[in-house]
């Protein structure tokens, strides 16, 4: 008996059964790159729980605005007067250098993590743009947030050049305070491991 072979429309070419192969293959890999994806979390996230207020858009531009347009018009001509006028705010300076270029400050956050730091770095953000004007050379500021225990939250960092473009009319307040916020990181610290003494 002979049978007969199905038309050739009804048989799959070469070309068509490897395009199924290799989509199979595509959805099996997409399977294990989510599963390492969540084994493996990134070390550096945007903190939008914690870092900023939960509050609605409006407010968190007119918190940052207000921080900024508080300092901003300040006669600050020296890092002391910087220091100076961030205390006479109530932000807690820990220590402020120069290092390459870069003017860095970092200061212990005096508010509930739940209310963020855009209190705090508004002002920051206003006595550097003073400070700026004044014709400091520094080429940004790198803010470092330390909690209560003295251990690190996070990092936010201001560029001379936006500061420069705020003070020149070139950003408004708002948007001189939106730079601000997305430049913020939190930053996790390595795990503390107690030794036990076997004596």
């Amino acid at each position: 008996m002979v049978r007969s072979r199905p038309p050739d429309c009804f048989r799959p070419s070469r070309r068509a059964m490897l395009r199924w192969g290799a989509v199979l293959g595509l959805s099996a890999l997409a399977g294990c790159t989510e599963e390492i994806g969540q084994e493996f979390p990134p070390n550096e996230k945007v903190p939008l729980s914690e870092m900023i207020p939960n509050l609605p858009v409006e407010e968190q531009t007119e918190v940052l605005e207000a921080g900024i347009t508080a300092l901003a018009n300040t006669d600050i001509a020296s890092e002391d007067e910087f220091v100076t006028e961030l205390e006479a705010a109530d932000i807690a300076v820990e220590s402020l250098d120069t290092a390459h270029d870069v003017l860095t400050l970092e200061y212990t956050i005096q508010r509930s993590r739940n209310e963020g730091v855009l209190h705090e770095l508004g002002p920051i953000a206003g006595a550097y743009a003073a400070l700026v004007a004044a014709g400091h050379g520094a080429t940004a500021l790198d803010v470092t947030i330390a909690d209560e225990r003295s251990s690190t939250y996070g990092v936010a960092e201001i560029t001379a050049e936006d500061a420069e473009r705020y003070n020149a009319g070139g950003y408004s307040a708002t948007e001189y305070g939106e730079l601000v916020a997305s430049s913020i990181r939190s930053k996790r610290d390595p795990p503390e491991v107690e030794t036990v003494s076997s004596t």
